[in-house]
């Protein structure tokens, strides 16, 4: 994995600002994806929420877009591996907020190489991204989380004409999310 980490803008056509009045954790989209898939609401259009574990209490959940070309090839398309991205959100952001104003859809739909994943921290909208970070309790396991979404990812696209290419895998985040990127590096070298 690499991990790419930035501030406010990050690798879009245009500057996005991640700390305007409609980014905050007040969001009612940024309680963890459910009921926005409720409201019929996805951050971008063709993102669908996916979750490990069992619904309310254990469940961890991301957003997910493969552009169209991936989710519907055409005709005679040859197979292909693609690239992972998982792109991380801020402190007291979301999985919703990141997926809908980082820019990161729109440039997998322009150049479809990636599929491209927002997780959701558990709770407070805080990683537990080491001793840095006080707000998720130790006992979260976000590093275990985010090694299980790509291997369900993987899993889930292993048959698929575009299978992901595990030498492509690309992890971004925006402040405390790209903390979480730097821990992933250190502690799961091999993802």
């Amino acid at each position: 994995a690499v991990a790419v980490c930035a501030s406010v803008g990050t690798a879009v056509a245009e500057p996005v600002d991640l700390y305007s009045s409609t980014s905050n954790a007040m969001d009612p989209m940024c309680i963890n994806g459910p009921a926005a898939l409720d409201a019929g609401r996805p951050p971008v259009r063709g993102a669908e929420l996916r979750c490990h574990g069992q619904p309310p209490i254990t469940s961890r959940c991301w957003w997910e877009f493969v552009p169209t070309s991936l989710r519907v090839p055409p005709p005679g398309a040859a197979s292909r591996p693609v690239a992972l991205h998982v792109d991380l959100h801020g402190a007291t952001s979301c999985a919703y907020q990141r997926a809908a104003k980082s820019g990161y859809a729109s440039a997998a739909e322009a150049a479809p190489d990636a599929i491209v994943v927002w997780p959701n921290a558990k709770t407070s909208e805080l990683w537990n991204a080491g001793s840095c970070c006080a707000g998720n309790p130790p006992a979260t396991d976000d590093l275990g989380f985010l090694r299980q979404m790509v291997a369900d990812v993987v899993a889930q696209r292993r048959a698929s004409p575009h299978p992901i290419n595990l030498r492509r895998i690309f992890v971004t985040g925006h402040a405390e999310g790209c903390m979480l990127a730097q821990s992933l590096l250190i502690w799961l070298p091999g993802l």
